[in-house]
């Protein structure tokens, strides 16, 4: 005799829930009022979220794994909104399109990007935001994202929110106070990458550790592709500015990473402690890489549980500690040069500059493969209506932090 879903024990049918990829969690909620409220009561982990826009274009990328992922971009067509669709794959052929009455593609994405990921059952470890400088483009982005009414649940549990090098600057705590839930963020990062046509890995960052905010850390991280001295130096003179600019009340702290390619199985856990000049040096080297971490003198004992709690100091660029996802994903950003040419906020300089001088004059930057027509697909949920497409138009002023 058949056994109905419904008549299933509840644990085996979260279980179910738990094994089920983000699209068919989100075509299951959709079926009835039961099933939402058992989909909603497993918690499902995304590693990472890209959202991008820049000159009325829109992105929404959603990683659920190593090589897997959900993008939609979204752009203005003569009859609303197109949205190209793609799954874990870059093969032009497999890029899907759709039309959309929509004529405001920021309104579209954030709204579909609520549908999906908008839920206290849905934890999203880095939320990374590219968003063009312009002159009150980021309340533009905050009225989107604000809920509808004062008791509207739309924020989204965000462990860290990136921002990448290009995006504007100075409202960072704005965002967050609006699209996160405070209690789920631990920090936030300005991401860039120092691109370079020798090498594809990322082999070096600098950090830069900024005074916290509400115990949420700030970071800038500079990931870095080139393996030359200038680099070196650059850090060093970077950190050296900092160190002499910072106020009392800081406690500025830089740390230079360098990965070994191929690993040095030979070398053998080492630190040293270098004083030089009411500045301190701590480097430790591994079989791994090694790490560097420059400080004021004066700042050496506040940041000591830190450093005594420092397991593994190379943090995306270990290969070993590092957590798998976050590995593969910071040393493949450099293939955004040749499939996301127009979401570029992330370079510390133009690519076809950097390209340019090294391959020669003739070097052209590719044409984003996402815009290449593919068979029409349903890209847009089902529960996103009218409705849901209305956003809240109260915003204040910025008041800058």
């Amino acid at each position: 005799m058949p056994i109905f879903w419904l008549e299933l024990p509840e644990n085996f049918r979260k279980n179910v829930v738990e094994h089920l990829d983000l699209m068919s969690r989100h075509s299951l909620k959709s079926t009835s009022t039961s099933n939402r409220f058992l989909v909603n009561s497993v918690v499902f982990s995304v590693p990472r979220v890209r959202f991008g826009y820049k000159e009325g274009r829109c992105l929404i990328m959603i990683y659920t794994g190593i090589e897997t992922f959900l993008r939609m971009e979204f752009s203005k067509c003569t009859d609303g909104t197109v949205i190209h669709r793609s799954e874990s794959s870059w093969d032009p052929s497999e890029i899907s399109t759709k039309s959309h009455a929509s004529t405001d593609a920021l309104h579209l994405s954030i709204s579909i990007l609520k549908s999906l990921l908008a839920n206290q059952s849905i934890l999203i470890g880095a939320l990374e935001l590219e968003m063009e400088k312009k002159t009150g483009g980021h309340q533009e982005v905050i009225r989107h994202f604000s809920p509808m009414t004062s008791t509207s649940t739309t924020k989204f549990r965000i462990q860290k929110l990136v921002f990448v090098h290009n995006a504007f600057g100075g409202c960072e705590k704005r965002i967050a106070t609006a699209i996160c839930e405070m209690q789920d963020l631990v920090g936030m990062e300005r991401i860039c990458l120092m691109i370079s046509s020798k090498k594809l890995g990322v082999t070096r960052s600098f950090v830069q550790r900024e005074k916290a905010w509400n115990g949420k850390s700030m970071v800038l991280n500079e990931l870095c592709m080139r393996s030359d001295i200038r680099e070196v130096m650059h850090f060093f003179k970077k950190s050296s500015d900092r160190m002499t600019d910072a106020t009392a009340d800081e406690s500025p702290l830089n740390t230079f990473v360098q990965s070994y390619e191929p690993p040095r199985p030979s070398q053998k856990w080492n630190f040293e402690r270098v004083d030089k000049h009411k500045y301190i040096l701590r480097t430790t080297k591994t079989p791994c890489g090694e790490w560097s971490h420059v400080l004021r003198e004066r700042d050496e004992t506040g940041h000591m549980p830190f450093f005594e709690s420092e397991k593994c100091g190379m943090g995306y660029l270990c290969r070993t500690c590092s957590d798998p996802f976050e590995y593969w994903y910071h040393q493949n950003l450099s293939h955004r040069v040749l499939h996301e040419p127009f979401w570029n906020g992330i370079w510390d300089s133009a690519p076809s500059n950097e390209l340019a001088f090294e391959w020669g004059p003739s070097f052209d930057v590719p044409q984003p493969l996402s815009f290449v027509q593919g068979p029409t697909a349903n890209l847009v949920p089902d529960d996103v209506d009218s409705e849901a497409l209305e956003y809240s138009e109260d915003v204040s002023e910025d008041n800058e932090f």
